[in-house]
């Protein structure tokens, strides 16, 4: 049985058509970042932490320089603003 908090995901990809997502290799992707958004929708963090894991991030990931960072953004397709909201 599906989850009630969960209805509202499927019903978003109904209205996106999922034969298009389907077809261009994204439903999986889709499904993942609609649960992640409804996963996370009620979780907040203070600046200092979110500050704190920004440079964990970085750090753990060899991004130490502003230009590394924007080159790792682009290379995964990821929008700076969706990297911050799902830190």
């Amino acid at each position: 049985m599906i989850k009630e908090e969960f209805k509202e995901i499927f019903n978003q990809i109904e209205t996106r058509g999922i034969d298009f997502f389907e077809n261009s290799n994204l439903l999986e992707k889709t499904v993942k970042e609609l649960v992640t958004d409804k996963l996370i929708e009620n979780i907040s963090i203070d600046k200092k932490q979110e500050e704190d894991f920004y440079n964990k991030f970085l750090k753990e990931n060899g991004l130490d320089q502003e230009e590394k960072f924007r080159d790792f953004l682009i290379k995964n397709n990821f929008p700076q603003k969706i990297f911050f909201k799902r830190l």
